[in-house]
Formats: C-alpha cells, sequence, structure tokens
C-alpha cells in the first residue's frame, strides 16, 4: 500500500489511523467534516485534507487534489453514537448509509484496484450473547445505529459481489483513548470533576464490554486491508476479554484520586445490550495482538482528561 484515503479523517480513531499509515510510509489523504488547518492534518500524516461530505465531488476534488487515485480507502465517516441515532434517525442513517452508497458507487466507476476497509460495529449483534461473539453470529441490531451500521456493511459486500469491489469489515467494540470526548470514560471524568463523592450511572454495573485502545484499533485496521476481497472479509475489534461498567468506574475513579460511592439505576438505556465482548480468532490470525492493556492505559487516559478537564 502506497496511497490511502481515510473518510472520517478529522475523528478519534481516523486521526490515529492516518498517523500509523503516515509513519508506515504511506501517502494520506482524508475527506470529512471540519474546518482542518495544514498544520493540524500534517500533524496527523495527511498529506491534503477536503472538508466537506463523501460524495462524488469531493471525491473528484480529492483526486486532482492527489493527482492519483488511492490504493486503499479506509471508510470510518458515518454515525458514532447510539444516543445521537434514538434523537435523529434520519441524520444518522444519511451519515452511515447515505454515505457509504455515495462511495462505493463513486469507486465502482472509478477504480476497480482499491481495497476498501469500512469500520462498523459491535452494536451489529444485539442482545442475548453470554460468550464472545464470533463474526459468523446473527445480527440483530436493536438501535438505528446498529440497523444503520448492518445496512452499511451490506452495501460494501453487495459492492464486492456484484462489482467485484475488493473489502473487508472491521465490527469495533468499545474503543477508547485519549482524546475521544464522549462515552463512558470521558463521562465519569467529566463528573468526578463535579462530584467526588457519588456516581450514580445507568443500567445494574453488570453489563460487559470488550475495552479496545484507539492505537490497536488503528493497527487492526491496517491489517484488514491486506485481507479485503470480492467475497468480504469480516473481522472483530476488540481482545477477546470484557470488562463490566461497574469495574470501569472503579478504575476510573481510582486513577482520579478518589473513591466516591458508585451506584447503579437498574434502568438501561435504549439499545444497550448486556454483554459485548469479540470473539478475536480471526484478528489473531491477522497477527493481531493487543498492544496497551487496559489497566495501564486506563490510567494515561484519565490523566489526560484530569489535565484538561482542569485547564
Amino acid at each position: 500500500m502506497r496511497t490511502a484515503w481515510v473518510t472520517g479523517a478529522r475523528g478519534f480513531i481516523g486521526r490515529h489511523l492516518c498517523q500509523q499509515l503516515e509513519q508506515a510510509g504511506v501517502r494520506v489523504a482524508g475527506l470529512g467534516h471540519g474546518p482542518w488547518s495544514e498544520p493540524e492534518y500534517t500533524r496527523w500524516g495527511l498529506s491534503s485534507w477536503v472538508n466537506g461530505e463523501v460524495d462524488a465531488s469531493n471525491l473528484d476534488l480529492l483526486a486532482r487534489t492527489e493527482g492519483t487515485l488511492p490504493d486503499a480507502v479506509f471508510h470510518l465517516a458515518g454515525g458514532s453514537s447510539v444516543g445521537v441515532s434514538y434523537a435523529s434517525p434520519l441524520e444518522d442513517f444519511s451519515r452511515t448509509v447515505s454515505t457509504t452508497a455515495r462511495l462505493v458507487d463513486w469507486l465502482r466507476v472509478q477504480t476497480a484496484d482499491v481495497r476498501l476497509v469500512a469500520v462498523s460495529s459491535a452494536a451489529v449483534y444485539g442482545s442475548g450473547h453470554n460468550r464472545p461473539i464470533e463474526e459468523g453470529a446473527n445480527l440483530a441490531p436493536m438501535s438505528p445505529y446498529g440497523r444503520h451500521k448492518v445496512m452499511m456493511e451490506q452495501l460494501c459486500l453487495g459492492a464486492g459481489t456484484n462489482f467485484g469491489l475488493r473489502c473487508s469489515l472491521v465490527r469495533l467494540f468499545s474503543v477508547y483513548g485519549p482524546e475521544l470526548k464522549k462515552q463512558l470514560v470521558w463521562d465519569l471524568c467529566r463528573r468526578l470533576l463535579a462530584d467526588q463523592e457519588s456516581l450514580q450511572l445507568a443500567g445494574s454495573g453488570d453489563e460487559l464490554r470488550d475495552w479496545l485502545h484507539v492505537e490497536d484499533a488503528a493497527r487492526l485496521l491496517i491489517a484488514a486491508a491486506d485481507r479485503a476481497a470480492p467475497e468480504g472479509f469480516v473481522v472483530n475489534g476488540g481482545t477477546g476479554h470484557g470488562t463490566s461498567v461497574c469495574a470501569i468506574a472503579e478504575q476510573v475513579a481510582t486513577a482520579w484520586g478518589v473513591r466516591p460511592s458508585i451506584t447503579f439505576s437498574g434502568e438501561s438505556r435504549p439499545g444497550d445490550p448486556d454483554y459485548l465482548v469479540a470473539s478475536v480468532v480471526r484478528a489473531k490470525a491477522l497477527g493481531m495482538k493487543p498492544q496497551l492493556v487496559l489497566g495501564e492505559a486506563l490510567k494515561d487516559v484519565v490523566a489526560h482528561y484530569r489535565r484538561i478537564l482542569r485547564a
């Protein structure tokens, strides 16, 4: 791989992916939402950045800017929140499904040799699991977010079946790391800044999640590009180990340096399964072994959040 484009490159995972690609000697260009100055995007490894929708006009612009078509496209643009998908399902559909449809149609016309790596989510699996979930498990999404990810996957796989587009689908579980200013760890730190005596969270606290550091997630995405095929390649992005929400809350509080009373409402949020832990047999076959262990890495993330929240 000599050249790569990343949609959603300005996002949390996208930035780390671009940086790793550039460090591996790949020329990287990005497309997505948000003004991004040249000093900022070059710091993350990009040669160029187009601010706008993932559509034919902006993809054409990126091709003109780069002067060539890419060897691989990493498609990270899309909805990223279960909660938002309930509040604005049409917006989530547009971000995830419509964007993917436009991308694969453009690739179908412009280049037959590209490898497409599309980021999906463990939300496609839904509930009812009690052991590490294999990629061949039935897809039973609970939320609009999960359903839209299934539609996105089908568009990619259909482009392979019908037009020969080589693709890989990476179903990421709970990705964490510095700079992610949303989701559980960030929310816990914000709340501890305001109240160090007590924390009340939704659910039972026994919900199990598989936490994967963003640097390991980026490594998996790059490895998945080599397996892209017209028949599609699907791989889970996790560690194979589940950690309860209660345990995460306790670890975050300890890293923050406090011991609050932690309680749970007993009421689960919509679209929130009790168990999401990955089977990682396929990931291991790619040579992937997580390099950052949750306990130690989480301390660094909490320290980072504490600095920026107190600034």
